[in-house]
């Protein structure tokens, strides 16, 4: 039920930016993203590409055990996370590296809402990134051990969305729906920057 312009996309993007400059996250920090397809899981990737921040997508059938594997391996010292999930979420203990919680669609006890993260003015520059430079982590199923983060650079992304698009011939006036979960690289890639680029 929420529009929005490009316009007011950028200016989300560059408060959720602020806030989560604000709370400490700097350039290659890891912030994780426990959330179903909304548009606070996208306008959370592209503020931590804003910062040069590394958003760190999880599927949202994962479970505590497993949750608490990936958040130690890649190092996330944030998560923003669904309140209908956080019984999934590890003890604060067993996950030492987050340092701050964020709850979308509803309060969390240890958590703040993400709206903690919204309402600022403030300009967030985009980050000096270079074309190599990791933007995303993204797990592998794991099906033959551990699961393995994947790092997607900030090239290979732009690469493949605007190959999605000339394959897929979108243009402006096409609207694409994300029938597939975002923290998959269809979801992200192939279909919301693909469908941005044009």
């Amino acid at each position: 039920g929420r529009r929005f312009s490009y316009r007011e996309l950028d200016a989300t993007v560059s408060s959720i930016a602020a806030g989560l400059e604000a709370h400490g996250v700097k350039a290659g920090d890891r912030v994780a993203l426990f959330l179903a397809n909304r548009w606070e899981f996208l306008a959370g990737v592209l503020a931590c590409l804003r910062l040069g921040a590394l958003a760190v997508p999880i599927g949202t059938r994962q479970r505590a055990t497993e949750l608490e594997f990936l958040i130690n391996d890649c190092s996330a010292s944030v998560i923003i996370f669904e309140a209908d999930l956080a019984e999934m979420l590890p003890a604060a203990a067993d996950i030492p590296t987050i340092r701050h919680r964020f709850s979308v669609g509803g309060q969390v006890p240890g958590a703040q809402g993400f709206e903690a993260l919204l309402g600022r003015t403030d300009r967030v520059p985009a980050a000096a990134a270079t074309e190599e430079d990791a933007a995303v982590i993204l797990y592998t199923s794991g099906t033959t051990g551990r699961p393995k983060g994947a790092l997607l650079t900030h090239l290979g992304m732009i690469h493949s969305a605007l190959t999605f698009a000339r394959c897929c011939h979108l243009t402006e006036r096409d609207r694409c729906i994300v029938a597939v979960p975002l923290s998959h690289v269809t979801g992200l890639v192939g279909v919301s920057l693909a469908t941005m680029v044009v």
